[in-house]
């Protein structure tokens, strides 16, 4: 039996295909094609990758009649194909290839080994626990909590784990660019009589005044927070309770050049099982896990600054520590709002990096506030459950 890439139902099963290709003509469409291989050649390539993560029970599972069988979770071969996502077009084909894994049932390999995206996920659990209760400032020196054998399967040092978060977001491709003139919305809650309308009054706060803890920095550590629309910086920053009767007022910045940044908001789709790399996979699904966690809400309280912590030092290692292919910094971290899920930004500027230029010259600005954008709200009435907002002032 011979298929042909239109028939095969993935693209990189296609791709494997066409590295292996024959004249002639498919099996399972009749057509003749000059990109066709011998099934079997391909069935080889499925099941090695299959075999990398996936095995016969009796190899893997305790087994007890008296409890209906093998203790852990069984796949049949067409249970097992859905599970990876694969669904030819061709009927006939698809009874082929589940004919092909229908020699034994299957279940995850390593059975009671954490999955890759498990063990990570696992891991930034036990690195946020620590570093809240156990070591805030040496944690990189740590080991593995639950671990002292680093050949064990689910070994993950607390130390190294920001790292391999990073290497997770490279192989990604989530270091991507702001590019000059792009718009960040930021606005500022104050009292009725002032009326901010420069850079510097609305931009990040001035160092003496950061002195309250946020999600991606410590107090006294001066950012910008910012997110794609004004409607979302809002309700990102007005607290209806806290901030009645005061006034918002907020603007785009621009930013004045080319910045890095990495992205947790736009992830690529999970990639196909049958990529030759099959790491990819786990390493977006844990993604996935990551952003929900980094901008999960968090309600201000007497221990919120505490929750903020491991947010905070993953955006320092970000800054300082994880670099681009080129060994340029990151500048900026984009991800989804707890609020309304639309894209928020931080970028590591303070005050001096939003003011207008020249009025910092030891200082390169990073964002310059466009004045026509300015709009000016109270915060009276703003309920976020009812979609409102502020009135105009």
């Amino acid at each position: 039996m011979y298929v042909c890439t239109d028939c095969i139902g993935d693209e990189h099963l296609a791709v494997f295909i066409r590295r292996n290709s024959v004249n002639g003509a498919c099996d399972y469409c009749d057509r003749s094609h000059n990109e066709i291989s011998p099934l079997l050649v391909v069935l080889d390539f499925m099941m090695s990758r299959v075999s990398s993560e996936w095995s016969d029970p009796i190899d893997e599972l305790p087994f007890d009649s008296g409890e209906g069988g093998y203790q852990g979770e069984v796949y049949s071969a067409s249970d097992l194909l859905e599970h990876l996502g694969y669904a030819p077009e061709s009927n006939r084909l698809y009874e082929d290839v589940v004919e092909a894994f229908s020699d034994h049932e299957w279940c995850h390999r390593d059975y009671f080994a954490l999955r890759e995206d498990e063990r990570l996920a696992t891991g930034w659990t036990s690195f946020a626990s620590a570093i809240k209760h156990l070591r805030r400032y040496t944690f990189w020196t740590m080991g593995d909590v639950h671990s002292n054998s680093e050949y064990h399967p689910d070994f993950t040092p607390i130390g190294t784990l920001l790292r391999e978060i990073g290497d997770c977001a490279i192989a990604a491709g989530l270091i991507r660019v702001i590019p000059d003139g792009e718009q960040l919305w930021r606005v500022r809650v104050h009292d009725a009589e002032e009326q901010p309308v420069t850079g510097e009054e609305l931009g990040s706060p001035p160092r003496q005044l950061a002195n309250q803890p946020n999600r991606m920095s410590p107090e006294g550590v001066s950012m910008f927070y910012g997110a794609s629309d004004f409607e979302t910086a809002c309700q990102e920053t007005i607290d209806p309770v806290r901030t009645s009767q005061r006034v918002v007022t907020g603007g785009a910045f621009v930013t004045t050049k080319q910045i890095y940044m990495l992205d947790l908001f736009d992830l690529p789709p999970l990639p196909s099982f049958w990529a030759a790399d099959g790491m990819g996979q786990a390493a977006s699904r844990f993604l996935r896990r990551f952003r929900k966690e980094i901008s999960r809400p968090i309600e201000r309280g007497r221990s919120h600054h505490l929750e903020y912590i491991p947010t905070q030092a993953f955006t320092e290692f970000v800054r300082f520590g994880l670099k681009t292919r080129e060994t340029e910094s990151i500048s900026a971290v984009r991800y989804p709002s707890s609020r309304n899920g639309r894209p928020c930004y931080v970028v590591f500027a303070d005050n001096a990096q939003c003011s207008e230029a020249g009025s910092h010259h030891d200082c390169e600005q990073v964002l310059r506030l466009d004045t026509t954008s300015i709009r000016r709200m109270t915060v009276s009435g703003w309920d976020d459950d009812a979609g409102g907002g502020p009135a105009a002032v």
